[in-house]
């Protein structure tokens, strides 16, 4: 076979099959190949190196692979395994050690995720902190003398207010007297007679007295 399209063919097919060393059937070798050559170019260079021996056909039922011929790749002596086997054990230790250090740092992003960021948290305290100020200072004005007030001076409001209220207890019952005799002889309504006095009740302002009893 010419050095052509043919032989490159062949070389690009080997060089393949000695790299992957394992079984592949022709349509494999077609498509792992990214079509550059040809299905029919592909058979025919398979059946080629098969004939050079470089290539073994093995037959499944109507399906055939293809391997490289392992009589002529290069013998591996003991010593190489040994060596071959160390250096994989070694690899084997750094890759699991590499392994822990990303399951580390995964288990450090997923923390520092559910945590609050720096700008976060210094608005935070900025909030806390003003909140602070905000409530010593309400707590200075009233424990400041000029705000705050004497237990005499608050016995003396408290007292003025239970007064208030007995007062306006007693006038709210004599109003309500003097209503029901009028009413005695009136001949329309409650509601009518308020109108035409226009008097207004505690009622009509909203206002109960037993909501300023203490």
């Amino acid at each position: 076979m010419s050095r052509s399209k043919e032989q490159e063919a062949c070389d690009e097919i080997e060089k393949y099959l000695i790299k992957q060393n394992r079984p592949y059937s022709a349509t494999d070798i077609f498509l792992n190949l990214h079509s550059a050559f040809g299905k029919t170019l592909i058979q025919k260079s398979l059946d080629f190196l098969v004939s050079e021996k470089k290539l073994i056909e093995k037959v499944y039922g109507k399906q055939k692979v293809y391997v490289y011929n392992q009589a002529l790749l290069p013998q591996v002596n003991k010593e190489e395994l040994v060596e071959l086997d160390r250096k994989i054990s070694e690899a084997s230790v750094v890759l699991e050690g590499h392994r822990e250090k990303v399951k580390s740092a995964t288990a450090s992003i997923n923390q520092l995720n559910q945590t609050i960021s720096i700008q976060e948290a210094r608005t935070k305290l900025q909030l806390l902190s003003k909140q602070e100020n905000e409530l010593s200072a309400k707590l200075t004005r009233l424990t400041s003398s000029s705000d705050s007030i004497s237990p005499e001076k608050s016995a003396q409001i408290k007292q003025s207010y239970l007064s208030n209220v007995t007062a306006w207890r007693k006038r709210k019952r004599m109003a309500t007297d003097l209503l029901e005799m009028i009413l005695e002889s009136w001949p329309k309504s409650k509601r009518e007679l308020l109108d035409e006095i226009g008097l207004e009740t505690d009622e009509d302002c909203g206002l109960s007295i037993s909501n300023f009893v203490v």
